[in-house]
């Protein structure tokens, strides 16, 4: 996978109103570059605010989330995915559609945080090869709906609010098609059990627990792929349940100047 720098990532005029620095993931025997902002500062510096003065989110994006790596480490696991529409809603930093990407994939970041869709699309664009493409869009995708069709679509921690379930499936239904494959991690949140057990009523599903190793230490992921035929999950069935996903590595955090 290609490599990335935070005095590359310097000239663009978006990444370089924050402080930078380059994380390298072990994902399938290889280590992934990402220039992410340095969430400790950001956040001292204020970089809340103004989110809390207008009742929004807070600034979740600047993190990279155990279940971003889980499944980067999923989509690693293909082959091949050339010609491959993948969705990443609620991108934050992109992780898991950099693998996408590197494998070919015509991909489509979507989050309503400007900065969060620059960073995502810096990074992603860098890892793309064997004809991958790379699209951000703008989004508030608790109320705006899609109007493409997605062959995979990415639910990376998207779930950790109620108030967000109904979003996501308004989503599903405006844009997985019809043999789509969806990918939902969360750590195993309370908050995220109705939104899986709305996906097993809905669709054909399988489920697997996965171990992630991260700068704060180890995290239980809980993984589940969806489709609308159960046939449609076999080809991922085997690496999402595999015992050998527990063991890589953790995260490694660089200070670059």
């Amino acid at each position: 996978m290609g490599e990335v720098s935070v005095p590359e990532a310097r000239r663009d005029a978006a990444l370089r109103r924050f402080e930078l620095r380059r994380l390298r993931v072990p994902i399938g025997g290889q280590m992934v570059s990402m220039v992410v902002p340095d969430a400790a500062s950001y956040l001292r510096e204020g970089g809340w605010v103004e989110d809390a003065a207008l009742v929004r989110e807070p600034p979740y994006w600047v993190e990279l989330w155990p279940a971003s790596i889980a499944i980067a480490r999923l989509l690693n696991s293909r082959s091949d995915l050339t010609k491959q529409r993948v969705l990443d809603l609620g991108c934050g930093l992109g992780l898991p559609v950099a693998c996408a990407a590197r494998l070919g994939a015509k991909v489509t970041l979507v989050d309503r945080n400007p900065d969060a869709l620059a960073f995502a699309h810096w990074n992603v664009s860098r890892h793309a090869s064997m004809g991958g493409t790379v699209v951000a869009r703008q989004l508030d995708w608790s109320s705006e709906l899609l109007d493409e069709a997605y062959d995979v679509v990415v639910l990376a921690d998207v779930t950790y609010r109620q108030v967000h379930h109904a979003g996501v499936f308004r989503q599903l239904g405006a844009c997985l098609a019809d043999e789509g494959v969806i990918l939902h991690a969360e750590p195993c949140r309370a908050e995220s059990n109705d939104f899986v057990r709305r996906l097993e009523r809905q669709f054909e599903t399988v489920q697997a627990r996965w171990r992630v190793h991260t700068e704060k230490g180890p995290v239980t992921v809980r993984m589940v792929a969806a489709a609308r035929k159960a046939d449609l999950l076999n080809s991922w069935r085997e690496e999402l349940v595999r015992k050998a996903i527990d063991g890589e590595g953790s995260v490694a955090a660089e200070a670059e100047s």
